[in-house]
C-alpha cells in the first residue's frame, strides 16, 4: 500500500498492473488484484477510466475501487487540475513468494 500525491498536471496513461499489451514480460506479474482508496475530491480532473469498457469515474473521497491486475482492466487517470489529488493504492497477490513478510506469523 502506498500514499500518492497527484500534483496538478499529473496523469497516468492506460496500463495494466501485471501485464504489457504486447505480451512482453512485466516487471510485476504477481499483481493479481489492485485497489485504490480516494482520500479527497476537492480537485478537478483526475478521473479514473477503464479503456476496455469506456467506464470513467470521478472519484469521491472515501471511495474504494478494486479490479484485477491484468489486461482485462487496462486503466488510466486523466490529468489532475486545480489542487492535489490523494490516493492510497494497493496490490494483492496469490503468489506466496511475494507475500508481505508481516503476514507470515505463527498460524
Amino acid at each position: 500500500v502506498q500514499l500518492v500525491k497527484w500534483s496538478p498536471g499529473q496523469s497516468m496513461p492506460p496500463h495494466a498492473d501485471n501485464a504489457n499489451p504486447d505480451g512482453s514480460p512485466h516487471a510485476m506479474p504477481w499483481r493479481d488484484y489492485a485497489s485504490v482508496i480516494y482520500l479527497n475530491d476537492d480537485y478537478d480532473g483526475g478521473e479514473f477510466y477503464f479503456t476496455e469498457t469506456g467506464i470513467e469515474v470521478k472519484p469521491a473521497a472515501g471511495m474504494l475501487m478494486a479490479f484485477t491486475g491484468g489486461v482485462r482492466h487496462f486503466h488510466g487517470v486523466r490529468e489532475v487540475r486545480g489542487t492535489a489529488r490523494y490516493t492510497m493504492p494497493g496490490w494483492y497477490t496469490k503468489d506466496v513468494t511475494h507475500r508481505d513478510p508481516s503476514s507470515l506469523d505463527k498460524y
